[in-house]
């Protein structure tokens, strides 16, 4: 009898056995073991964790005992950074936030105040987060229901994941239960720990829920509330059988709600009007409130700030016991306002009494919740120490008792905020913030990335939304084009500043003394003409001298990629608005005189969207249509050693992740930059995949990445790549096939950043 046996990843078969038989044998063992072992690929991948081992089945000719290693996938995900603040919720011992796609614990240390005590990777945006209990709470996402328990915040553990196939619009917590609020239902999950959540009771809305639609829990009573017309209240006493009790219909629009027992106050956002017709800016407070015996108690909406006084419009609300707490800003003139935490006593509603007033910490204010005794606020706060820039940051307000409401705790992330593009700067790397702060970072620091330099958003414009980089140049994209000799990390000089008329696309590339990037606009109109131009901006005079607008030309349609290669310049346009677009090639070395080359000679369902050169190879990342539609993505390799117009080697198609719908023109996301032997390429979708680039004529896919949300754009360091998502975050990955110095194996999981 022929002996089986195994190794770690490995199966190996010997003897002489019918080839059918064997086969069906070994797909039985084969599950059999992985499902025993656990190896089952699962969403582990998309949390951020490199799941070792693939389980290959070898059939061995040569006789027992040669064995036939797994192949391993060349590409691991290292860590990420950034990302904009996403739901915040209290605990006993901490406040919980979000941030991208990744769960940020602090600690309450009465001395010390918040401090980041662990993080924990979730695999996906992370929409909000809910307290369900003191010591855990229910994170969710598009998709999915995790719930995460807290007992000891140094290391958060997950319970259970619910996921019905469902999107989620929201969840509400209490008392260990999580109400789960889908398209058209609510459904009740309660948590049992160490590690389940049991699914309870549903119940069918009379409503069609919306991302905008909220759900709050109370005493018995969860309240669901449409942005614009409704607030329904389902009693859930009998938590395997809620029922809709009653509700409230329009004319509101509840903005922020919060429960207090079995009441629900609401910031009604629908218009007022004074008695002469005219529109009012104040904040209007309405209650809803439900008895034991289901009867319904409505209050319409009273206003909070009286007549006369200065506008303040209130936008969350939250509750502790009488106290009602709302955030908002006070108009202090046409274009200035101050943010500030209003409180009001609820004793002798419906005549509410204002007992406090705090001044806030300017930068836009999220999420307000009650955390035991005290407030806690949010957002993603502007630090003017650190050139403007954004980032999450949260506030505590004590309510202490008797006392006078006093803020207590602050915390603000020293991580990148939300990222909106990034770029290879020699050997750093460039972030660019939503806000328009650009930084640079030495990768090379054994702990993380360390910041070295550093451009306000004053310098480039607000709205970054490409940047490219030379090793001694950077250029940021926004209303404005702007360049710097960043040679000086730590003293950029401006070298281009220029303003962009009509759109701005994410089209930007450099080559040595060249600058290029497209403008113009679509729809025509006296000034400009419909359809664009490539810009080209030049130095004669070498680096650090300022790069000055050489030339423009018509394109004659929208452009959606660029590269340089020396003075050829190569362009994916779309001619017209109604056909594909094609590889336009142009010689710019006579800047006064750019000519059309002629076109790449593409395969005809590979429509070119990003492109990059390296050694004489243009690589073409397209998406891949059949009958106009959207079918998938290719990455097609071009040698233009000899000749601009090149020569076709080979490709590859990819089919495409479904989840993400591709707008028709403006807003296509495509990704591509070269990591060593491969590419990194992303086709619109949640998801990096690796191309094996050894053999220019048979490209290979070798390796998918799940990503938290759509791909915005990668840049690559050495063996390190920068993936940006558009929830701002950035997913590191390590080539472990690329060689280099070996400094970045010390790379600390999660990553930090260091001033």
């Amino acid at each position: 009898m022929c002996p089986l046996f195994t190794t770690s990843g490995n199966m190996v078969l010997c003897g002489i056995v019918r080839f059918g038989s064997l086969v069906r044998w070994a797909r039985l063992r084969l599950t059999r073991v992985a499902n025993h072992a656990g190896l089952r690929r699962s969403r582990r991948r998309a949390r951020g964790v490199v799941v070792v081992g693939t389980w290959v089945l070898g059939l061995l000719g040569q006789g027992a005992g040669a064995a036939i290693a797994a192949p391993r996938e060349p590409v691991a995900v290292i860590g990420s950074l950034g990302g904009a603040l996403a739901g915040l919720a209290g605990t006993g011992e901490g406040l919980v936030i979000g941030q991208g796609s990744r769960l940020v614990v602090l600690s309450r240390e009465t001395h010390i105040g918040l401090q980041v005590a662990s993080e924990l990777p979730i695999g996906e945006s992370i929409r909000g987060i809910i307290a369900v209990d003191e010591q855990a709470v229910a994170v969710w996402t598009s998709s999915r229901v995790v719930v995460v328990d807290l007992a000891r915040i140094e290391s958060p553990l997950t319970v259970g994941v619910y996921e019905d196939g469902s999107e989620v619009m929201s969840v509400a917590g209490r008392d260990g239960r999580c109400y789960v609020l889908e398209a058209d239902s609510l459904v009740v999950l309660r948590m049992e720990r160490p590690s389940t959540i049991v699914r309870e009771g549903s119940v069918s809305l009379p409503l069609r829920a919306k991302r905008t639609t909220l759900a709050v829990a109370g005493e018995g009573v969860v309240f669901v509330g449409r942005h614009i017309g409704s607030i329904i209240a389902v009693d859930v006493t009998s938590p395997l059988a809620p029922v809709v009790v009653g509700g409230v219909e329009g004319p509101i629009a509840p903005l922020s709600m919060a429960a207090a027992g079995r009441s629900v106050y609401y910031l009604d956002a629908s218009l007022h009007y004074d008695r002469s017709g005219a529109a009012l800016r104040g904040t209007w407070l309405g209650r809803l409130s439900i008895g034991q015996d289901g009867s319904v108690e409505e209050t319409t909406p009273i206003e909070l700030v009286t007549p006369g006084r200065i506008a303040f419009a209130g936008a969350l609300v939250t509750a502790v016991d009488a106290t009602v707490a709302v955030y908002g800003h006070r108009l202090t003139s046409s274009t200035t306002e101050v943010p500030e935490l209003r409180l009001w006593r609820t004793d002798a509603w419906p005549a509410p009494q204002e007992s406090a007033v705090i001044g806030m910490p300017r930068g836009t204010g999220e999420v307000l919740t009650a955390c035991g005794r005290s407030l806690c606020l949010g957002g993603n706060g502007v630090s003017l120490a650190d050139g403007g820039r954004l980032s999450p940051q949260v506030t505590v307000v004590d309510l202490g008792s008797g006392t006078v409401p006093a803020l207590s705790d602050f915390w603000a992330s020293t991580d990148v905020g939300r990222v909106s593009a990034t770029a290879a700067v020699g050997g750093d790397v460039a972030l660019a913030e939503e806000m328009g702060h650009l930084a640079i970072f030495d990768v090379r620091a054994p702990t993380g990335l360390s910041r070295i330099g550093s451009i306000p958003a004053e310098e480039t414009g607000f709205g970054v939304v490409s940047v490219s980089a030379s090793d001694s140049l950077l250029a940021a994209l926004t209303s404005r084009l702007t360049a710097f000799d960043v040679r000086d990390r730590a003293n950029p000089v401006k070298v281009v500043d220029s303003q962009v008329p009509g759109d701005v696309l994410p089209v930007l590339a450099f080559d040595g003394s060249r600058l290029v990037h497209a403008e113009g606009t679509l729809w025509g109109g006296p000034d400009p003409e419909p359809g664009y131009s490539l810009v080209v901006f030049h130095s004669r005079g070498g680096v650090g001298t300022v790069l000055r607008r050489a030339v423009e030309f018509p394109v004659g349609g929208f452009v959606s990629g660029v590269a340089l290669s020396g003075s050829i310049a190569y362009a994916a346009v779309r001619p017209e608005l109604d056909g594909n677009e094609v590889l336009a090639v142009y010689d710019v070395s006579a800047l006064e005189s750019p000519a059309l080359v002629g076109f790449v000679d593409l395969p005809e369902d590979i429509i070119p969207k990003a492109l990059t050169i390296r050694g004489g190879i243009a690589y073409v990342m397209g998406r891949v249509a059949a009958d106009g539609r959207a079918m998938g993505s290719a990455l097609q390799v071009v040698d233009i050693a000899s000749s601009p117009l090149g020569r076709l080697r080979g490709a590859v198609r990819l089919a495409r992740r479904p989840g993400f719908a591709e707008p028709v023109l403006t807003g296509q996301r495509y990704a591509l930059a070269l990591l060593g032997p491969y590419a990194v390429v992303a086709g619109h979708e949640a998801m990096v995949r690796v191309v094996a680039l050894a053999d220019a004529d048979r490209p290979m896919a070798v390796q998918d990445i799940p990503m938290a949300d759509l791909v915005v754009g990668v840049a690559v360091v050495d063996e390190l790549a920068y993936v940006v998502l558009a929830n701002g975050e950035v997913q590191v990955l390590r080539c472990l096939d690329c060689g280099g110095s070996g400094v970045r194996r010390q790379l600390s999981l999660p990553l930090v950043v260091t001033r």
